[in-house]
């Protein structure tokens, strides 16, 4: 039946986002707020989130009201490799930043109680920069939702925007990245 699931979009906050990530060079970089608000312009029905409480309360609350499992889980965030780093992987739900290892076991906690509500056949998509090249991380998330495919993505993630007329979102598969797909352990490029 097509409508017993729905798509949910969770974007990191741009008005909260970690000191660590405003710690930026702006001759390199935009302003880390400019890429999360360009999601929010992407994905028009996606929802803020501050912290990883915010994100787990509004799945709840989403498939409460809908009464419907979630099929498509998008979060769009920042996030990172650094290669040759313990934990080298990581992105934010909100302000909350997620690796696959002992400092993240609470947020690990939290996503296995949020598993329940995603169907299936569910696929998470983490829009975060070069979480994609970590797939401890990918692998540990796919664990703690069940099973379920977790998508992530080797390059950066970037937007652009074309004023009052629409914004594209390039994952940077097309610059030679990969989009790497973890189940339980099993990582692969799609």
């Amino acid at each position: 039946m097509a409508n017993d699931t729905f798509d949910l979009v969770l974007i990191q906050d741009p008005n909260n986002i970690p000191q660590r990530l405003l710690d930026y060079n702006p001759k390199i970089h935009d302003h880390p707020a400019d890429y999360l608000n360009a999601l929010k312009s992407y994905f028009r029905q996606g929802v803020t989130i501050g912290n990883m409480n915010e994100f787990c309360g509004r799945i709840f609350a989403e498939v409460s009201l809908r009464k419907r499992l979630i099929k498509n889980l998008v979060i769009g965030a920042h996030g990172g490799y650094e290669d040759g780093k313990y934990e080298g992987g990581h992105f934010y739900i909100g302000s909350t930043v997620i690796t696959s290892g002992i400092g993240s076991r609470n947020e690990h906690a939290l996503l296995r109680r949020v598993a329940p509500f995603l169907s299936r056949d569910a696929h998470v998509y983490i829009l975060a920069c070069r979480t994609g090249n970590d797939r401890s991380v990918l692998s540990k998330v796919s664990e703690c939702l069940g099973g379920i495919p977790v998508h992530g993505y080797t390059n950066y993630i970037t937007t652009t925007s074309f004023g009052p007329y629409y914004t594209a979102l390039d994952d940077g598969t097309g610059d030679g990245g990969k989009e790497v797909v973890c189940i339980n352990g099993q990582c692969h490029f799609r």
